[in-house]
């Protein structure tokens, strides 16, 4: 059976860019969807200076539906999971789809964890 989604890049540990086909506010949309580790989220804050290395910073995880009514539509979603792979990929496909609420902007949910200690956001 092919996979349900098509992937735009190559997946990496911490991201993928990959497509699939989904409802949004009750019609059939493209997505166009960036899965990333809530790690990797903190580390692009940094390296964009979000953050000061030695601040204590916590963060949630999100879904994130852009703005502009385009298609297909890019949604990042960011998961407290230690990497990213095929599995991660078809959860977070199904944790979409099943979202029967979902707007534009960005949903957190779940606990905080912290960022930029000694335990730096232990999973």
């Amino acid at each position: 059976m092919p996979p349900d989604y098509h992937l735009i890049q190559p997946i990496q540990a911490q991201l993928a860019r990959f497509s699939f086909h989904g409802i949004f506010q009750d019609r059939p949309i493209q997505w166009q969807a960036e899965l990333l580790t809530l790690s990797h989220y903190y580390e692009l804050g940094l390296n964009e200076g979000l953050y000061a290395p030695n601040q204590t910073v916590s963060l949630q995880q999100f879904i994130e539906i852009s703005l502009p009514d385009i298609e297909p539509l890019p949604i990042r979603i960011v998961h407290a999971i230690p990497e990213v792979n095929q599995a991660s990929m078809l959860k977070t496909i199904i944790m979409v789809r099943n979202y029967k609420r979902l707007h534009r902007g960005r949903h957190t949910y779940g606990a905080y964890f912290e960022f930029g200690t000694q335990n730096q956001g232990s999973l």
